[in-house]
């Protein structure tokens, strides 16, 4: 079966470094590449060009009919590989950068079938519900986001349901077997760039003592100057996991401060490798968080913007360390049980393999 697989990341590249020792999440860079490749598939990935006139063009103006920040130009490459190797499914991991591929698909001229993971409830115009009726098979990231969709627009004639996700679970339990020390647990760690309120951690984390804050953003700029004890780290990119996990391990728990009510399920990398490293979450409260940390027992809520429900939650599991480890004991079980890399995939290949000639 050939599977043409767009992605704005170098995924072939990326799974040769892996191949050769890197460590490197694979849930975070190759939206199961290694394991469609790796069972029968032969996928031929679009995910690269050279920068020229022409492909500058092209997505300006895609821009102008689409908006978003879709690469335009990737997706007609894509598309001419589907009729180039005459595969049998285009897939993508993102939906935003497919709306002129579905645009084609739904005025027939693209023949090709088109499997597509949608991150939010129509919260983006390259995004919208127009976008999907040209999608052969929409997998929803995660059941809430679906259910939200569910609310906004009549999906019974769509093709779609919803995929789990999670985090590559061998590399983090590979870590944490290497491990002779105990957690030093003296830190909150907050990973990542989407949609994050910074300001507000950083007020909290500066009225509690002795608990260091580290953020790793390679977009941050506080509002005021940063105190004491919180250390940012900026340079970050999707490859940095290495130097992520000491911290996810010494942590008491791990942040994720969320800035505008999107109904896009923001955060959810970061929550996935927090349960994979058996720690708590504090997330703030959204209605398309991936996962229903309270009502699953795995982290603490706080509202938008409200700095003392951060000090009181930070302090909850300062305080109470052996119900944080219980927090984080089950976050793991339900990453083990559900939330995994390897079970994303094999729901994936289930579905594109619905697609054969």
């Amino acid at each position: 079966m050939k599977v043409v697989q767009l992605c704005n990341l170098p995924i072939e590249e990326i799974y040769q470094q892996i191949q050769q020792g890197k460590i490197v999440d694979r849930h975070n860079v190759l939206y199961g590449y290694d394991y469609l490749k790796e069972h029968g598939m032969e996928v031929i990935p679009v995910s690269h060009y050279k920068k020229s006139l022409v492909s500058k063009t092209v997505n300006r103006i895609g821009c102008l009919i689409w908006g978003g920040h879709a690469d335009y130009y990737l997706q007609i490459l894509a598309m001419k590989a589907a009729s180039k190797n005459k595969v049998d499914v285009v897939y993508c991991h993102f939906l935003h950068i497919t709306p002129l591929i579905s645009f084609c698909r739904r005025s027939g001229l693209f023949k090709y079938p088109l499997v597509v993971v949608a991150h939010d409830a129509f919260s983006q115009k390259t995004t919208s519900f127009k976008n999907w009726k040209g999608i052969d098979r929409i997998l929803v990231l995660g059941e809430r986001t679906l259910d939200l969709c569910k609310t906004k627009e009549d999906l019974s004639k769509i093709n779609c349901d919803y995929i789990d996700w999670g985090a590559d679970l061998e590399l983090f339990d590979k870590y944490n077997m290497l491990m002779t020390e105990p957690s030093a647990l003296n830190s909150i760690v907050a990973p990542g760039v989407a949609n994050r309120d910074y300001d507000t951690l950083v007020k909290a984390i500066n009225d509690i003592e002795n608990i260091n804050l580290t953020v790793f953003s390679s977009k941050c700029e506080l509002s005021f100057p940063i105190p004491n004890n919180v250390f940012f780290y900026k340079n970050m990119d999707r490859y940095s996991i290495a130097k992520l996990l000491p911290y996810y391990y010494n942590s008491i728990a791990t942040a994720i401060p969320l800035k505008l009510k999107l109904d896009f399920c923001n955060g959810s990398t970061v929550l996935m490798e927090s349960m994979a490293m058996h720690k708590p979450v504090i997330v703030t409260a959204s209605k398309v968080n991936f996962i229903d940390v309270k009502k699953e027992k795995i982290g603490l809520e706080v509202d938008y913007g409200d700095v003392n429900g951060w000090i009181e939650a930070i302090l909850y599991l300062k305080e109470h360390p052996d119900e944080a480890k219980e927090m984080g004991e089950r976050a793991y079980y339900l990453a083990k049980k559900r939330f995994k890399y390897n079970n994303f995939c094999k729901k994936l290949l289930f579905e594109i393999e619905k697609f054969k000639h």
